[in-house]
């Protein structure tokens, strides 16, 4: 019994043993894990602490970051006004750029203009052949057969007055429409209106004035309504016409004259008369064209001679007449032939008026026969003359001295058919390019 109880006892005892290791192994494992529990709650907190750092590390990262972006904004913003401000500054440079060379454009206009001022003011206080050539002549469109039309269109012209353009004029119409039986449209381009006052008080009818013509050169001219408005002559001269002039023409030549240097005018005022000679409306219905000019050469003195198939000078035969007509006869070559106006033109010659017999005019006659050749060496004058006579004298500035005085026309017969001989003479026309 007591070794059984012994045994228990000691069974007891390793058992109390075993559970007491068993409790201090638990005790002492519980320590280790409640130790690592408490570093992990520790780690857990320092944890949670740099997490709590960190986040308001964040929170200022991202306000830093915030910052910068609204940093990075305005920077953009200030970017795109410095570029705004950068390409307003280009523009306002490509614009200052323009208008600098607009005005050097206009500065080189401006000293264009100066020296076309002074060389149109030059001109207007020089001689009438730089006058006219100021601007190139370049013959337009419509008038390219105007040289080859049958109807034959005469200028009577010299820049010296009292030579008896005027008389020769109306006596030559008259002799063509009798004679020759033809149609003869005059045109009396002469403000002082001799050829239109002869013409209309041998037809018995009002001077019109110049209305007419003004309309010829014009801008808008109705051609037809030009002739049908013109002054009849059937009584007297079976077909033909008159166009008059008046006192008012000089100040509508001088403004077209003005309009035409200033480049005012959209057309060449010096070919409008060529226009309305080489248009169907005369040379459908004429045979010959009578011009009777002034004593300068003004604006339808030179749209005649622009327009004429022959040059016609009259010269009285004295020392001063002798030279207008030379002076004359050089400034119409240089703007007829030189210039270009009409090359076309030619002269048929001097003609003696007035002539009396006396000595002095044979010295004159030799005088011109030495300064006709300005002109082209050789320039005819005829053998033909006016002398002076009642016939001319009693009709002058009155009535037609051919219609009305058999003096008179035993004159100008002669020099009628030497003006057709000398047609026959002269070379042929060529063609005129536009």
């Amino acid at each position: 019994m007591d070794l059984i109880n012994s045994e228990d006892e000691a069974k007891a005892a390793a058992a109390g043993f075993t559970l007491a290791l068993t409790v201090v192994a638990f005790v002492w494992r519980f320590r280790h894990i409640f130790g690592w529990i408490t570093r992990c709650e520790i780690d857990l907190k320092d944890v949670s602490n740099e997490l709590v750092v960190s986040q308001s590390t964040n929170a200022e990262l991202r306000r830093t970051i915030s910052a910068r972006d609204n940093h990075i904004g305005d920077l953009n913003r200030q970017l795109d006004e410095k570029g705004q401000l950068i390409s307003e500054t280009s523009q306002q440079r490509t614009l200052i750029e323009q208008e600098l060379r607009d005005n050097q454009k206009s500065l080189i206009e401006a000293k264009e203009q100066l020296q076309g001022s002074q060389e149109m003011r030059h001109a207007l206080t020089q001689n009438d052949d730089e006058l006219w050539t100021y601007h190139k002549a370049e013959r337009p469109h419509g008038i390219e057969d105007l040289a080859n039309q049958k109807c034959k269109i005469f200028v009577v012209a010299n820049n010296k007055g009292g030579v008896a353009k005027s008389t020769l004029s109306t006596c030559l119409a008259a002799y063509f429409s009798k004679v020759k039986n033809k149609k003869v449209l005059i045109l009396d381009l002469d403000y002082q209106g001799s050829t239109s006052i002869i013409m209309t008080r041998e037809a018995e009818m009002n001077w019109p004035g110049s209305g007419v013509l003004k309309e010829v050169l014009g801008t808008q001219p109705e051609y037809e309504r030009c002739i049908a408005m013109s002054c009849d002559l059937n009584r007297i001269m079976p077909g033909s016409r008159l166009i008059t002039s008046g006192y008012d023409l000089p100040r509508f030549e001088y403004r077209l004259m003005l309009q035409w240097l200033f480049g005012e005018q959209k057309d060449d005022i010096r070919f409008r008369l060529a226009k309305f000679l080489a248009s169907p409306a005369v040379k459908d219905q004429f045979n010959v064209v009578i011009i009777d000019t002034g004593p300068r050469l003004t604006t339808c003195s030179i749209a005649a001679m622009a327009a004429a198939h022959y040059l016609i000078v009259p010269t009285l035969l004295d020392r001063l007449s002798v030279e207008a007509t030379a002076h004359f006869l050089s400034y119409a070559r240089n703007i007829l032939r030189n210039a270009g106006l009409n090359p076309y033109i030619e002269l048929l010659g001097v003609i003696k008026t007035m002539v009396t017999g006396i000595k002095s005019e044979e010295e004159a006659l030799a005088y011109l026969q030495e300064e006709v050749n300005v002109w082209a060496p050789g320039a005819h004058i005829f053998e033909n003359e006016m002398r002076r006579s009642a016939g001319f004298s009693n009709h002058a500035g009155t009535n037609n001295a051919y219609l009305r005085d058999s003096v008179a026309r035993s004159f100008i017969d002669p020099i009628g058919k030497e003006i057709n001989a000398r047609i026959s003479l002269l070379p042929q026309k060529h063609r005129v390019r536009g």
